[in-house]
């Protein structure tokens, strides 16, 4: 690997005590290469792009190069739609909707502060859901603390606007 930059040499020590990521001895590895290596664990960058592609050539490579692929188009095409002038309107619009929902189904005799209490509380991994949805096909819930509970990120997609009669 040839970096058009002009490699100082340095040791690993002095390396980390700058808080660099790499650096360069100008010697050799033990396959022969004489480039930068990573301050971390001494690899030297030429052996690691080696193993790397080596790697992507196996089946369990070929599958985590494919997940990443999809999973970076899906970013791009995220970023894609949120600079779409129509997603940013549909996006504006279904949020007014649901905070005007959440208005008009808290009454006024509601406990302000335990509302609040029960989102600032609220476990990391976790969000505040509502157990019968204030929009709901059959029925609507009141914002209330009552009506509150704490699900997984997953666990909520998945309840989305449905409400269970048990």
């Amino acid at each position: 690997m040839q970096l058009s930059v002009k490699m100082i040499k340095i040791s690993r020590k002095e390396a980390k005590a700058q808080g660099l990521k790499h650096y360069f001895t100008g010697i050799q590895c033990i396959n022969g290469h004489t480039t930068f290596r990573f301050t971390a664990n001494s690899t030297c960058g030429e052996c690691l792009l080696a193993t790397h592609k080596n790697y992507l050539k196996t089946e369990h490579g070929k599958a985590v190069q494919k997940a990443y692929d999809r999973g970076e188009k899906a970013k791009q095409a995220h970023r894609v739609r949120k600079k779409d002038p129509r997603v940013k309107k549909m996006n504006r619009r279904d949020g007014a909707k649901r905070r005007a929902a959440k208005l008009e189904r808290t009454p006024s005799w509601v406990d302000h502060e335990a509302i609040s209490r029960i989102y600032l509380f609220c476990p990391n991994g976790y969000e505040v859901d509502h157990i019968i949805p204030l929009q709901g096909k059959l029925v609507s819930g009141l914002h209330v603390p009552d009506n509150l509970q704490y699900l997984t990120c997953t666990e909520n997609r998945i309840k989305y606007n449905a409400f269970e009669i048990e």
